[in-house]
């Protein structure tokens, strides 16, 4: 996704079709957090960075 203030966090690599992790933050102080990718929460059990990824976006949202 190309729009202003997105940050691209990662990219998949599945020819198939990709998908993107996205941080976008706004203007009052909130934020979207998105895996946009249809198999982030099952690969959560058996991918240790997807974890912990995940958790720190958890963190985050508890400040």
């Amino acid at each position: 996704m190309d729009a202003p203030g997105v940050e691209v966090i990662a990219r998949g690599e599945n020819p198939a079709g990709g998908a993107d992790m996205l941080f976008f933050p706004k203007k009052n102080g909130g934020w979207v957090f998105s895996a946009s990718s249809m198999s982030f929460n099952g690969a959560l059990p058996y991918d240790a960075p997807a974890r912990r990824i995940l958790r720190n976006v958890f963190d985050l949202a508890l400040r």
